[in-house]
């Protein structure tokens, strides 16, 4: 093996690592705009008349 396939080698692992890290950052950043809404609904909806789960409702409620 000489050292231009290793370097080769090299940089495609790199670019698989790089295109990993992009679909995780998209997967998060797609997760957490889901999560964020779901919490200002949640949000909007707990009050002082909310004591426990089955005050809230059931669209807040199911999963």
């Amino acid at each position: 093996m000489d050292m231009n396939q290793l370097h080769d080698i090299t940089f495609y692992v790199m670019y698989a690592a790089i295109a990993i890290a992009i679909f995780v950052a998209i997967e998060r950043g797609i997760y957490f705009a889901y999560v964020r809404r779901q919490s200002r609904a949640l949000q909007t909806t707990l009050g002082a008349s909310v004591h426990s789960e089955k005050d809230l409702p059931e669209t807040l409620t199911r999963r």
